[in-house]
């Protein structure tokens, strides 16, 4: 599946969206850090279904892969928008 996705999803208006992680209780900075590094590297059946990278193009179908609010598991959807704050990056 993911190699279909990547070869499907490319060309010059492809978005490549990295996750906003939260992270929470860290002591320090460098354990900050350290949590960071090993969750980017975990893959996203590792982190329910929530990738840290996500190859973004307006107008492709995308299926949810976990439930997230009110989206269930399955539903598909195509992409419409890509909302963007005052500095060109993706919200």
């Amino acid at each position: 599946m993911d190699a279909y996705n990547s070869a499907s999803i490319s060309g010059e208006d492809v978005v490549h969206h990295v996750a906003n992680d939260t992270y929470a209780g860290c002591a320090d900075v460098s354990k900050r850090a350290s949590a960071m590094a090993k969750v980017h590297k975990m893959k996203a059946n590792e982190t329910g279904g929530l990738p840290f990278m996500q190859n973004l193009l307006v107008g492709k179908p995308y299926q949810i892969r976990t439930n997230i609010d009110v989206l269930v598991n399955g539903a598909i959807g195509i992409l419409r928008y890509i909302e963007r704050d005052e500095d060109a990056r993706v919200k």
